[in-house]
């Protein structure tokens, strides 16, 4: 570690992780967890959890590259690999996680969470890793990697029970005098790092870390998680929008819908201009494989229809909580669904 151990820390000497934390998870029952997940690569870094991280959101002063920077300066630059090539991790030459503690995937899309779904859980729960490189014998190693995952949407990019699915805070950003701090003072003072790093190993782990915490629901608000797509497709499921053949939507009725859900959840209307311009973009990114476009001739009608594997979806909102609720429905239509609020 690119630290020495001094007695005497108390949990004060975390503040900073804290707040890094806070400021990247806006579920008060899950910070507890990866506190102890980010000790525990302190601690115990020849023994992986075999669960991942993944921080999404795309608030500004969140922090997340700061907390990687952190982790860093505490176990050394060689143990921790960064990229936004996810073929270094799960390509043919998969060099990044030789001999990696904390391997972080930058910008992860769910188009990447489909593409990389089968590689990312072998990595979380493979004993050994085989190391190819160009040119040379293929090696075996330990795997002690552990997987953060960062993403500057708010939407899922992986779907799977070994992840906490946490989401930036915007009531918690970090002031820029601490960021200024950060990268201009504390990580280049070698006794702050010895506070923090032994802060950190005196830390009480009190979590399963094999086992990732339950979202508290009451975080979750629709203000933060649910988008006005989302009560779309949840009245695509309550079959209020009928589609065609079960699957095919014409792409400017889908944009009239969402346009329309914007105006009964009173969006404002810079986000509703914004929303149309780029929903359907978004859609495809966060569902991935889910949805497909193309020009067709459906019910007689050549136009650009929009295919929705609507069961697979509703799964995947369901697993992330961005299934709208009854409560939720009935707040946004009222006592008439014909009519905007």
């Amino acid at each position: 570690m690119n630290f020495e151990y001094v007695e005497g820390t108390t949990e004060d000497d975390l503040s900073f992780v804290k707040q890094l934390i806070a400021a990247n998870c806006i579920d008060e029952n899950a910070r507890g967890w990866i506190l102890d997940y980010i000790c525990d690569v302190i601690q115990n870094p020849a023994s992986k959890p075999q669960t991942g991280i993944v921080f999404k959101g795309h608030t500004q002063g969140s922090g997340k590259g700061t907390l990687v920077e952190l982790i860093q300066s505490l176990v050394g630059k060689k143990l921790v690999h960064s990229t936004n090539n996810l073929e270094d991790y799960f390509g043919n030459f998969n060099t990044g996680i030789n001999g990696k503690v904390v391997c972080v995937c930058e910008e992860m899309t769910a188009k990447d969470g489909v593409k990389y779904k089968e590689a990312i859980k072998t990595q979380l729960t493979d004993v050994y890793n085989t190391i190819n490189t160009k040119n040379k014998a293929p090696f075996q190693q330990t795997s002690y990697n552990r997987w953060l995952f960062m993403s500057n949407n708010k939407a899922a990019v992986i779907s799977d029970r070994r992840f906490v699915q946490t989401q930036t805070n915007p009531s918690k950003i970090i002031s820029q005098k601490d960021f200024h701090d950060f990268h201009t003072i504390w990580k280049k003072d070698q006794n702050w790092l010895n506070l923090v790093g032994s802060a950190m190993i005196d830390h009480k782990i009190e979590n399963c870390l094999t086992k990732v915490p339950t979202v508290a629901t009451d975080a979750l608000r629709h203000e933060t998680l649910i988008e006005p797509i989302h009560m779309v497709l949840r009245q695509m499921h309550d079959k209020k929008i009928e589609l065609v053949d079960g699957k095919y939507i014409k792409s400017a009725d889908l944009s009239n819908a969402c346009f329309e859900m914007c105006e009964r959840m009173r969006m404002p209307r810079k986000y509703t201009e914004k929303n149309l311009y780029h929903m359907k973009a978004w859609a495809f990114q966060e569902y991935g494989l889910a949805f497909s476009k193309k020009r067709r001739r459906l019910n007689g009608q050549n136009a650009w229809w929009i295919a929705i594997d609507l069961p697979l979806v509703i799964d995947m909102m369901k697993r992330n909580n961005r299934f709208p609720s009854d409560e939720l429905v009935e707040e946004v239509f009222g006592e008439n669904e014909n009519e905007p609020c």
